[in-house]
């Protein structure tokens, strides 16, 4: 033991001193062998040639099926920090990839915070062709961002030429933060604010994206010129989007089917968004892609001849012509009542049992038409043209139509 015998040795303090000492070179040369592993790594990635797009490093959300995608409304400008931007002089793209491959790569993640890199006046896009779809941010995939990083100076015109394109409304900065879980390393974008020194000469869109050059047509309708009573009437439109930047299905400006009728449409159906608005689209319609809006109108119980007019709109834009709709609606000879009003209720409530205490089913608008089934005391048994089964007040009923 350290002295304790008739052997010199030294203190037990110093013994263990210069061990924790070697160790600790030991390991500091580890850490350096391995730094010196992954700089080469990133340093020996191919690289392609200007103004290419890295198709092998850019995100994964370019399937469509992946993901939310908003309208870009909103520029966030990144200072990258010279601890991001390792080869100075390097080209944007080689910047971009560089970045990406340490994103999205080495800490594991398949998205990265950027939507392009910006340096010495070059452009390098992290997303597919269209500028204007979303690359998935870590932290906010669904918020409309555009989402810059900037090396070096910032070269006014470049930028306000992508918020004149793109009719970005808002400006804002952020910055990339890290974050450990115990999963793997995750760099996003975080601390949004208003833009200052960083937007100097910038100036957003008045506009916005509601002025963009939307170029949307659409085919002739297809439905079922002639129903029965209880029928329900299939309406499809195919609507193409010709222009250059996608459409979406969600937000102030997107696409959707729509009545022209002021108040309740007499085609609703239980299925539409709301009494005048039909459907909107589904999922997001890019440049030179087609879909078809397919919906289910709800025909009049009252035998006869019906029109209505449609409209394709675009937030609180129309877009394009008129849609006449019309159809006969053939008699099977069921006796029919109106739901009226009672005390100036604009509903009668449909209820399971012929109780005032029985379950409500639904309500029933003024001027709807039903099939009268029965009466039973104060009670009429009706049955709705989708083909609900239940009771109504007799006080909210009339036979004359």
């Amino acid at each position: 033991m350290c002295g304790q015998s008739n052997i010199i040795l030294p203190p037990c303090s110093i013994t263990f001193t210069r061990y924790n000492e070697v160790m600790k070179r030991i390991l500091r040369l580890f850490w350096v062998l391995i730094l010196v592993i992954v700089v080469f790594v990133i340093s020996s990635q191919p690289v392609e040639a200007a103004g290419k797009q890295p198709q092998e490093y850019l995100p994964l959300t370019c399937d469509r099926a992946k993901g939310k995608y908003m309208p870009m409304t909103t520029l966030v400008l990144v200072p990258l920090t010279d601890s991001l931007v390792v080869h100075v002089g390097a080209t944007a793209e080689e910047i971009a990839k560089l970045l990406f491959f340490d994103f999205a790569y080495v800490h594991g993640n398949n998205v990265a915070p950027l939507n392009a890199i910006l340096h010495n006046g070059e452009i390098a896009y992290l997303s597919c062709s269209y500028p204007d779809y979303i690359a998935n941010i870590v932290t906010a995939g669904d918020t409309g961002y555009f989402v810059l990083g900037v090396a070096g100076t910032l070269p006014v015109k470049e930028v306000q030429e992508i918020i004149d394109k793109l009719n970005i409304s808002r400006l804002l900065q952020g910055e990339l933060v890290t974050t450990v879980d115990q999963k793997n390393t995750t760099i996003a974008l975080a601390n949004s604010k208003p833009c200052g020194t960083l937007c100097v000469g910038l100036k957003p869109s008045s506009e916005g994206i509601s002025k963009r050059d939307y170029k949307i047509t659409f085919s002739e309708p297809t439905y079922s010129k002639s129903v029965r009573q209880k029928e329900l009437v299939s309406f499809s439109v195919k609507v193409k989007n010709g222009g250059e930047f996608p459409i979406y299905a969600e937000g102030d400006n997107s696409l959707f089917l729509a009545s022209t009728v002021k108040g309740i449409s007499s085609l609703y159906h239980s299925s539409w968004i709301a009494p005048s608005l039909i459907a909107r689209i589904s999922g997001l319609l890019l440049p030179g892609d087609e879909t078809a809006i397919v919906v289910t109108m709800g025909a009049p119980l009252r035998p006869g001849k019906y029109s209505e007019t449609l409209q394709i709109k675009m937030g609180n834009t129309r877009v394009g012509a008129l849609i006449p709709v019309s159809f006969s609606v053939e008699n099977d000879n069921y006796k029919l009542g109106r739901i009226v009003s009672k005390d100036g209720s604009s509903y009668a409530n449909f209820r399971k049992t012929p109780d005032l205490r029985g379950t409500v089913l639904g309500k029933l608008d003024v001027g709807s038409y039903v099939i009268i089934k029965g009466v039973q005391d104060a009670w009429v048994n009706i049955e709705t043209k989708d083909g609900r089964v239940g009771w109504v007040y007799r006080p909210f009923i009339s036979e004359r139509l």
